[in-house]
């Protein structure tokens, strides 16, 4: 009697560890299962518009923080307490102020990070189709990051980085990069890349070659980020030594210069934050920032103005060929994203 009893207590309890071990595995599986290769990127062409003789060239980068970290938001990665952003409303006003945006300061090339798809993270409000909707005239490809068609909480996910552009590229690829060890949240790896678009220069067999750059930003003592920034120099570099101008643009997750922005965040919420090692910049490229305008902000509370952490990890490294002749920050006060975008204007030399 004492056998059945022990066992009706023990059977039912060996079912839910057995469902539950098996929900872990599943759930592993779905996070783990998305591994894109490098290499071609379908684009949908809506411009054949190419470079001119002598024309000057203009490149936004921002990262959206996929619609949903605006003014109010904080994120549990960065020491917050939500995974979640606040309500529908606040993210349908983040994403329409963003688009706003775009569509009301035109460049010829947009490299934009963290761009969301359709998911519960963003209350199932969609900022890559309301991109698509507010520039139907350009040429887009999109890169994922993520994507993982179930996940506690946040349910399906696809984010990534973008490229908007007016002028018609000869091809968009792929590059992938060294992943970090433990993942976002500690569970699910973002498959950091970044994309190169191509365009033809006239009157020379010479390219315009832009990267679109998204670095991790949770790997302990910024070690995978070293190795991503090492495979970085080595595609600029090549890339210059054939003749090609190269722009590489986004979110560099690393401070790229000093700052000394107001501030009273706790030093343990800057975990994520290093400096650009010293040596990685080679000799002669420049570097296009606007030193006045911070870029991000940290999320361990919503943003108030002087008490966030802010500083500069967004913008461009420019190879030697290239003339930089205008760089301007845009400080929204994160109103819409944990970022400011920053826009610069160039001209190739020697054409």
């Amino acid at each position: 009697m004492k056998y059945k009893k022990t066992m009706i207590i023990i059977i039912p309890i060996i079912i839910i560890l057995l469902v539950i071990f098996g929900w872990i595995v599943a759930l592993k599986i779905t996070v783990s299962s998305f591994k894109p290769t490098e290499g071609s990127l379908p684009m949908i062409i809506n411009s054949e518009e190419s470079i001119k003789q002598g024309q000057l060239i203009t490149i936004m980068t921002w990262n959206l923080g996929y619609g949903g970290l605006g003014e109010e938001s904080n994120f549990i990665a960065d020491g917050g307490k939500s995974i979640l952003p606040p309500s529908k409303a606040i993210v349908a006003k983040n994403i329409t102020n963003i688009t706003t945006f775009i569509q009301q300061n035109p460049v010829n090339i947009f490299l934009l990070q963290e761009v969301s798809k359709r998911s519960r993270l963003t209350y199932n409000l969609d900022l890559w189709q309301m991109l698509i909707n507010a520039l139907p005239n350009y040429n887009r490809v999109h890169s994922p990051t993520v994507k993982i068609p179930w996940f506690p909480i946040i349910g399906r996910l696809i984010t990534g980085n973008a490229v908007i552009s007016n002028l018609q590229p000869v091809e968009a690829i792929r590059c992938n990069l060294p992943l970090e060890d433990k993942g976002l949240l500690g569970v699910f790896k973002q498959r950091y890349n970044f994309i190169v678009s191509r365009y033809d220069l006239p009157e020379t067999e010479k390219q315009l070659v832009v990267a679109d750059l998204h670095l991790a930003a949770f790997d302990e003592g910024g070690l995978v980020r070293k190795k991503q920034l090492s495979k970085l120099q080595s595609f600029m570099l090549e890339e210059y030594k054939k003749g090609n101008y190269v722009v590489v643009g986004g979110d560099w997750n690393h401070r790229l210069i000093k700052t000394d922005f107001p501030t009273t965040t706790e030093e343990k919420f800057l975990f994520w934050i290093h400096n650009l090692p010293e040596d990685f910049t080679p000799n002669g490229w420049q570097w296009a920032l606007d030193e006045n305008v911070p870029t991000v902000r940290t999320l361990e509370h919503s943003y108030i103005i002087n008490e966030n952490y802010t500083c500069i990890i967004d913008g461009f490294l420019l190879s030697p060929n290239l003339e930089l002749l205008s760089v301007q920050g845009f400080n929204q006060q994160f109103r819409y994203s944990d970022h400011n975008p920053i826009k610069i204007e160039i001209k190739p030399t020697g054409i």
